[in-house]
């Protein structure tokens, strides 16, 4: 369940981002918002990964397969996203 919330967040994460570039800089802004997510979701799942190893005891073996899919399950689609629009006129 907790990855299901995690996922949730970083989906709401991802859409603001490339919300916020395209009221920006219209379609070449989704490609600067996908470049921004990037690294915010880096660091949260970074987090989350920290968290359930010092504080909810889980074990790294245990963890890195839960980062590594967050991970991919949300740069794949930006780097789509950054390949898509980051021509855009």
């Amino acid at each position: 369940m907790h990855t299901l919330i995690v996922a949730g967040f970083g989906l709401l994460v991802l859409v603001a981002c490339l919300g916020i570039g395209f009221w920006v800089l219209g379609r070449k802004g989704m490609a600067r918002g996908a470049l921004v997510f990037l690294p915010i979701w880096v660091v949260a799942i970074s987090i989350d990964l920290w968290i359930g190893i010092v504080h909810t005891g889980y074990t790294m073996r245990e963890e890195a397969p839960v980062f590594a899919e967050l991970l991919l399950v949300f740069a794949i689609p930006s780097f789509l996203v950054w390949r898509r629009y980051r021509a855009a006129r």
